[in-house]
């Protein structure tokens, strides 16, 4: 918006600015202590304005609703950001979005851990894992990769670590 762009104007393919923008606001509002959140929430919340204007195809759509599904996560709203794992999950399946697959996986396994199920956990975990070694990812699974291991190593389970 500072640039003077609508995000809706922009071509497809630079959209997915939006999401990256959103995900960065995210992470910036989970390291920030509770006396510091003020800041980063607004931002998030700007930042999300903004990919509910480009999501306008269903590829930013699902993208859009696992990561509000992660926020919810995050403030502890265990039923909105089931909700929102639903509506994510339908449209990626419906555009065969693995990367969302695997992230909604991992945002039910963080609940499931929340809930003390940590062999289901382990379980969405390791689905996570398996669609980021098929589709070749990095960091994503380097950190997918580590969120499992811990969560084996915890329950006592070396098959998954």
């Amino acid at each position: 918006h500072e640039l003077g762009v609508s995000p809706r104007a922009l071509p497809l393919q630079l959209r997915h600015f939006y999401v990256a923008q959103v995900a960065v606001r995210l992470e910036q509002l989970a390291r920030a202590g509770p006396g510091d959140s003020a800041g980063p929430r607004r931002r998030f919340w700007a930042a999300r304005r903004e990919l509910s204007k480009a999501a306008t195809h269903p590829t930013l759509q699902c993208h859009m609703h696992a990561l509000d599904a992660r926020f919810h996560w995050m403030q502890g709203a265990v039923g909105s950001s089931e909700r929102c794992l639903l509506e994510a999950e339908r449209i990626a399946r419906e555009t065969d979005n693995a990367w969302v697959l695997s992230e909604c996986s991992a945002i039910r396994a963080r609940i499931a851990l929340g809930r003390g199920d940590r062999s289901s956990a382990a379980t969405l975990l390791a689905a996570a894992v398996d669609v980021g070694r098929q589709e070749g990812w990095g960091k994503r699974l380097v950190d997918l990769e580590a969120e499992l291991a811990s969560v084996a190593v915890d329950r006592g389970d070396s098959k998954h670590a």
